[in-house]
């Protein structure tokens, strides 16, 4: 969409439509524990899902993984978190992106911004 800047001139602006379902997110590590996982404070200071498998045991950054049903057991879901988002002719362009996609655009408007 776009709002009015100074002197009048449009500017563009960013409305996100979901949350971020990273380990550190407190709806999202309640909704682990109550499946039974468990989330730690891994290397780093990250908030990370402990999870055992046949393959070993792992620590991971995201409590929702599309295709990660291996990891069902330590709560991690895949089961995707849908929103409706109602446009309208103001919405210039659309951009479906996965939370990986996001950190790298995080990191390269912190960059830019410097």
């Amino acid at each position: 969409g776009e709002e009015a800047g100074g002197g009048g001139e449009p500017s563009t602006f960013v409305a996100f439509a979901t949350r971020d379902h990273a380990a550190s997110d407190p709806a999202e590590v309640q909704r682990v524990d109550a499946a039974g996982g468990r989330v730690r404070c891994g290397s780093g200071g990250e908030m990370r899902v402990a999870v055992n498998t046949p393959a070993g045991k792992w620590q991971v950054a995201v409590a929702r993984a599309l295709g990660g049903s291996e990891w069902r057991g330590g709560g991690i879901s895949d089961a995707a978190d849908v929103t409706t988002l109602r446009l309208d002719e103001s919405h210039t362009f659309l951009v479906l992106a996965s939370d990986g996609v996001w950190g790298v655009l995080d990191q390269l408007a912190e960059g830019s911004a410097a």
